[in-house]
């Protein structure tokens, strides 16, 4: 069960602020060889190879299906314009250890676009998603 738990529990740990750096990245604009993003609220142009201060690098660009590859922490992931790509989980191995509350439920507390949040976690879930 302790392996369980933590296997459906790490998606939910990549969106506690703090515990895994998490970074919000959207395509604001796509070019040929060239991005501009938009990092945590700051705005980045980034040529195709190019890393920027928060450590998100540009990999490529598809004008034809207005995509970007970027790289975080050694993560690839495609973003399309207009499209929030949020918190990248980190490549170590982290835990968070959670009680059950008077009922049986676990609980975290955590935060989405800057604001508070308390997660049902469900321990059996196979899948995680946030809109």
């Amino acid at each position: 069960m302790k392996n369980y738990f933590h296997a459906h529990w790490l998606f939910l740990l990549a969106l506690l602020p703090g515990v895994c750096g998490a970074t919000d990245i959207s395509l604001f604009a796509l070019f040929k060889d060239k991005a501009i993003l938009h990092v945590d609220g700051t705005r980045r142009v980034l040529t195709t190879g190019a890393e920027s201060p928060e450590g998100v690098k540009l990999v490529s660009t598809d004008t034809q299906n207005d995509e970007a590859v970027v790289e975080v922490k050694g993560k690839r992931e495609t973003l399309r314009l207009g499209v929030v790509i949020s918190a990248f989980q980190s490549s170590a191995r982290e835990s968070v250890t959670l009680y059950a509350d008077s009922h049986g439920f676990f609980h975290a507390d955590g935060s989405i676009n800057g604001v508070a949040v308390t997660f049902l976690v469900d321990t059996g879930a196979n899948t995680v998603a946030l809109n």
